[in-house]
């Protein structure tokens, strides 16, 4: 099940994002703060009511595109198709036409993922390759 995240998660998401590098810097509060709860840009996956996998997000206003931050799933859970479950629901639920990323350069993991969903390379810099896919049609 996939829904919107509440502060009361943010231990659980927060044990998932320390358990990778691409995704430890979640607990900054730019990302994890009050505020981005209250506004939905973070939802979880869960199983049995327990937080397996989330999505931390920005819905632009100035710009019709929703920036992925981060999404992660517990190693545990890793190819059970939390990861696609994740990603399609951010599909849904973005009100823009366009989901934009940064994959760091050395995730060779990020980059199969994502050519899953027909991820179109918009350019790089000397740490990430830069990404969109579509969003709401």
């Amino acid at each position: 099940m996939i829904r919107a995240a509440t502060i009361e998660d943010h231990k659980a998401i927060f044990t998932i994002a320390k358990q990778s590098a691409y995704t430890k810097d979640f607990g900054h509060m730019m990302f994890s703060g009050r505020a981005q709860y209250g506004l939905g840009w973070i939802r979880v996956a869960t199983e049995d009511e327990r937080i397996v996998g989330f999505t931390c997000v920005r819905h632009k206003v100035r710009s019709p595109v929703t920036k992925l931050y981060f999404i992660g799933t517990s190693p545990a859970v890793q190819g059970r198709g939390f990861g696609v479950a994740l990603l399609r629901d951010l599909q849904e639920q973005t009100p823009h036409p366009k989901i934009v990323f940064n994959v760091a350069l050395d995730n060779e993991r990020a980059l199969k993922f994502y050519a899953r969903f027909g991820a179109v390379r918009e350019g790089s810099d000397a740490r990430y390759l830069f990404f969109s896919i579509p969003g709401r049609r």
